[in-house]
């Protein structure tokens, strides 16, 4: 299995879910309730939520995934993104014919249904963007490196607050590259480690760990560099109708952006990575 493959599952396998709940969530709040009220004591008026159809449509997600889970890898992650795609397409359009058999609308499954196939695209998309695609995912110390942090730009595109000003999309785009220049020197030199030494497992676990440690460093200097501090404009005037123009502003607090995320998941790696490390603080400076 590739780590797309792998990250895709992994995401939708937590996303499906969040559908179901809110699903049940929908058939249990109080408009709904007062529509069902209303439907058993005037009759069935229609208003409201169909809550057979609401049912139906769960099972239907969570059959969905189910066969997600099921999904042989293709010869390539564009193959494959393109099977994942057409099996939510065959499940958005079990879900408008089951609609229709209840005389409904498509309703929030249809919606539900277009936003996975735009974070699978989305994933597939950033992942090529780092050179992560094609790659295969197994146990070895560059591939876990690899997988977590392809795990960690999922995670940032489920955040719908990633990016939502050009600020941050600008400090996103610079991660990006951070995390695709690194790895591509990172796996440089684990190509220049001869396989004949007897301490080669020794010497690959060390290069990845370095790998970590850069990305440490320079995520910490992505962020420093791209403090934010803005000036909101209070009162302006002109003085003494001289057409020179002057003002009060308000200074606010200056912004960093944190290493946060990131550096979640390059510390969950460095810990399965080295297991029996005594100390798994990772000094970087």
């Amino acid at each position: 299995m590739t780590i797309f493959l792998e990250i895709v599952k992994k995401t939708l396998s937590e996303r499906i879910p969040k559908i179901i709940e809110a699903s049940n969530a929908a058939d249990s709040n109080v408009k709904n309730l007062i529509a069902k009220g209303i439907n058993y004591v005037c009759g069935d008026l229609g208003i409201g939520r169909n809550g057979d159809l609401a049912k139906a449509k769960r099972e239907m997600a969570k059959k969905l995934g189910e066969d997600l889970h099921k999904l042989l890898e293709e010869k390539t992650d564009l193959a494959t993104c393109g099977s994942i795609k057409k099996l939510i397409d065959e499940y958005q359009e079990k879900g408008r014919l089951l609609s229709k058999s209840f005389s409904q609308g498509e309703g929030h499954f249809k919606e539900a249904m277009i936003a996975l196939k735009t974070l699978v695209q989305d994933i597939y998309n950033n992942l090529n963007d780092v050179n992560l695609l094609d790659v295969p995912s197994n146990r070895d110390a560059f591939s876990r490196l690899r997988f977590h942090l392809a795990d960690y730009i999922s995670e940032k595109i489920v955040r719908i607050t990633w990016p939502t000003t050009q600020f941050h999309k600008k400090i996103g785009n610079e991660k990006l590259e951070l995390i695709s220049t690194t790895l591509a020197e990172c796996e440089r030199q684990l190509n220049g480690i001869d396989l004949q030494s007897l301490d080669y497992a020794k010497l690959r676990q060390a290069r990845v760990n370095w790998c970590i440690r850069t990305l440490l460093g320079e995520n910490l200097e992505v962020c420093s560099k791209n403090k934010f501090k803005a000036a909101i404009p209070l009162v302006q005037f002109s003085l003494f109708n001289t057409g020179f123009k002057t003002g009060l502003t308000l200074n606010t607090p200056t912004y960093t952006p944190s290493a946060g995320l990131m550096k979640v998941y390059l510390e969950i790696a460095y810990s399965e990575i080295n297991p029996q490390a005594e100390n798994r603080s990772l000094r970087y400076y």
